[in-house]
């Protein structure tokens, strides 16, 4: 940018968007790292690693914490043998619930659990008034699409 005491004149060449060439070498690195980490997962259609799927989903994907359960969650199994996580408001704060929120994880199918999200789930049964209830689906590999969201 040039600037005088009169006027100030933007930098055309500022404005301009990154080539390929500027990120070439993060890119590069990018796939490395990829590349290394997709030659230890299994082969498609290869048998899941159970144990490993288990870990995967209780530390949901990030960081090495499983998550918080809280004492006010109930686990429940409905129809079918899918197990649901539910939350009641507390009786103190005025009577019934108002509703029901039904919550369907994240995950893709594939990944994530009922009781992943206690904490704010307890939070919106608390402030909403809500009986919130946890859909714990069937994950894939083991139940193939559609089962799932059957």
């Amino acid at each position: 940018m040039t600037t005088t005491a009169q006027q100030t004149t933007p930098d055309p060449t500022a404005t301009l968007p990154l080539t390929d060439e500027d990120c070439l070498a993060e890119t590069l690195a990018f796939n490395a790292r990829f590349e290394a980490e997709a030659a230890s997962r299994p082969a498609r259609g290869a048998a899941p690693d159970a144990a490993l799927l288990a870990r995967l989903r209780r530390n949901r994907l990030a960081g090495d914490a499983p998550p918080v359960r809280l004492p006010q969650g109930r686990d429940r199994t409905v129809a079918g043998g899918v197990r649901v996580r539910t939350f009641m408001p507390d009786a103190d704060g005025g009577g019934s619930p108002r509703g029901v929120y039904l919550h369907i994880h994240g995950g893709g199918w594939s990944f994530g659990s009922a009781d992943g999200q206690d904490e704010r789930l307890r939070r919106i049964a608390e402030e909403a008034r809500l009986a919130v209830v946890s859909v714990d689906y069937r994950l894939a590999p083991e139940h193939p699409f559609p089962a799932g969201p059957d």
